[in-house]
């Protein structure tokens, strides 16, 4: 479902708001009471991911060699992938590496594993899997963790260089769109990433926007979400599709006689029910209804 960015009413005049503006505004994350846009940048990579969180720190501690986050596109592998990279700089005991199989293809691949490794004026760069799990058992501080981004992109000969660095003390974290069976070590992690429940996607809403000065999911409710969530197939579809909204209410907001009072903005679906209705909470909810009323 596409939503429009604004939807004029040519056969009637704009009305001032009580911001002083002639129901325009170009900055939308204020109209919300945002202090900027809580979509435009990463969230918090542990919102409801708390369960993958718990088997990937259990792989760590049982110190298991091979792990695979799968899951479609935008569902959150390298989310986190990149949270634990930075968990795993807390510990002068680990060695942490991520790559990004796609982005260091073919050769690249190799000489991608080997740069944390070389010295500033080295001449040589290891041409094979053996030569490199040299490199890495000569200069790596305590157990090597290795993390390998779109893992689905990586070639016969990038496989036999993790087989040989398999043979090593370590552990290697996997990130695919596709189940991966092609390396000669059992996965130890299994980890599935699947489309978030309701309940899930309200968790990564509320993040993003108390994180910006917003309270709750101000201006979504449970309802919204809830066909947000039914019309995307995951977290980055939602969220994109979650931002289309929130610019429209704004704009339609800025459309308003006057300021919404902050007890009616706060209220969600079920308070709604048990409160009688001003005029004004009224058009602010069937503002919010109509907006989302053919996604269901």
């Amino acid at each position: 479902m596409k939503i429009s960015f604004y939807d004029p009413d040519e056969n009637k005049p704009v009305k001032k708001t009580s911001k002083g503006h002639a129901g325009f505004t170009m900055d939308w994350t204020a109209e919300l009471g945002w202090k900027s846009n809580p979509f435009a940048q990463a969230g918090h990579p542990l919102a409801a991911m708390e369960d993958e969180r718990k088997e990937i720190n259990l792989f760590f501690v049982k110190q298991r060699k091979l792990g695979a986050i799968v899951g479609k596109p935008g569902m959150g592998k390298t989310t986190l992938m990149f949270w634990l990279k930075h968990q795993l700089t807390e510990y002068k005991n680990i060695s942490g590496h991520y790559v990004d199989a796609e982005a260091a293809s073919g050769e690249g691949f190799l000489h991608a594993l080997a740069d944390p490794f070389k010295g500033l004026f080295s001449r040589h760069d290891p041409q094979t899997g053996v030569e490199l799990a040299e490199l890495i058992i000569k200069k790596a501080k305590g157990r090597y963790v290795l993390l390998v981004d779109n893992a689905q992109k990586l070639t016969q000969e990038n496989l036999d260089v993790l087989t040989e660095i398999l043979n090593l003390d370590c552990s290697i974290i996997l990130a695919s769109t596709e189940e991966f069976k092609k390396l000669p070590v059992k996965d130890d992690l299994e980890l599935q990433l699947k489309k978030r429940s309701n309940e899930e996607y309200t968790k990564i809403l509320q993040e993003r926007i108390e994180r910006v000065g917003g309270s709750g999911i101000h201006p979504f409710t449970k309802t919204v979400v809830s066909r947000i969530a039914k019309e995307t197939a995951n977290t980055r579809e939602f969220l994109d599709l979650a931002q289309e909204t929130a610019i429209n209410i704004a704009l339609k907001r800025a459309n308003l006689d006057d300021e919404l009072p902050e007890e009616v903005i706060a209220e969600d679906e079920e308070q709604k029910v048990s409160k009688k209705r001003s005029g004004k909470k009224r058009q602010y909810d069937e503002l919010i209804e109509s907006l989302t009323e053919g996604m269901e």
